[in-house]
C-alpha cells in the first residue's frame, strides 16, 4: 500500500466519521453508478483501501474542502464554480433523501401486505378447523342415535344383481361417507344417514362376495 492510499478506517478517522458510516456511504454511491462513483475496489493485504482520487471524490460528495498536494491550504471552488458545486451537492442530497424515502415506503408496504396475508391465512385456518370439528362431532354419535337412524334407513339387498341395480354409483365406504360434503349438506341427520348407509353397503357387499365364494 503506497503512502497516498489509506484504509477505510484511517480515512474515516481523518474525517471524524465512524468506519461503518463511511463504508455504508461507499456502498450507496457505488450502487448509484459510474456518474457518482467510478472506481474499482482496491485492497492491500486483504484490507479495503482508498486511493487519492477516491479520497478526493469522498470529500467532494460529502461537501468537505479538498486538500491538494500542490497547495499550501484547502482549495474551495470560487464564484460561479462554487455555486455550481453547491447546486450539485444539493441535488445529491435530494437524491439521497428520495432514495431513503422510497426505501421506507417500500418497507412499510411490504409490512402491510404481510399483515394482510397473515390475517387471511389465520381466517382460512380457522374455517378449516371448524369444518374438521363438524366432521369429528359426527363421528362421536352414540349407539342410541345410530339405532334411531337405522330405523329410517333402507337396508340394501343381498342379491348381487339387485344390489348393483339399486347402487350403480357405489365406489366404496368413504365415497359414501363423504357424500354430504359433496352435496354441501352439514346437518347432523345427513351425516348420520351417510355413515349408516356406507356401513350397510360395505357389509352387504362383503356378504355377497362371501356367498359367491361358498357356492
Amino acid at each position: 500500500m503506497n503512502e497516498e492510499q489509506k484504509t477505510v478506517k484511517e480515512f474515516a478517522d481523518e474525517l471524524n466519521m465512524d468506519k461503518k458510516q463511511l463504508q455504508n456511504k461507499l456502498n450507496y454511491w457505488k450502487k448509484k453508478g459510474a456518474e457518482t462513483w467510478n472506481f474499482s475496489d482496491t485492497f492491500s493485504d486483504g484490507v479495503r483501501t482508498l486511493t487519492k482520487p477516491e479520497q478526493e471524490r469522498v470529500c467532494e460528495l460529502l461537501g468537505i474542502p479538498i486538500f491538494r498536494q500542490n497547495s499550501d491550504a484547502f482549495q474551495n471552488p470560487k464564484n460561479n464554480e462554487n455555486i455550481e458545486w453547491l447546486e450539485k451537492k444539493i441535488a445529491t442530497l435530494e437524491e439521497d433523501k428520495k432514495f431513503l424515502q422510497s426505501q421506507l415506503e417500500t418497507q412499510n408496504q411490504a409490512n402491510a401486505e404481510m399483515r394482510i396475508l397473515l390475517q387471511n391465512s389465520l381466517k382460512q385456518l380457522s374455517e378449516k378447523v371448524s369444518e374438521i370439528s363438524k366432521i369429528e362431532n359426527l363421528e362421536t354419535l352414540d349407539n342410541k342415535e345410530m339405532n334411531h337412524v337405522s330405523e329410517v334407513s333402507e337396508k340394501p339387498s343381498e342379491n348381487e344383481e339387485l344390489f348393483w341395480k339399486m347402487n350403480p354409483n357405489y365406489k366404496g365406504y368413504w365415497n359414501e361417507r363423504l357424500r354430504p360434503l359433496r352435496e354441501g349438506k352439514w346437518d347432523r341427520q345427513s351425516w348420520r344417514l351417510a355413515k349408516l348407509r356406507a356401513y350397510r353397503l360395505k357389509t352387504t357387499l362383503k356378504k355377497i362376495e362371501k356367498n359367491k365364494k361358498d357356492l
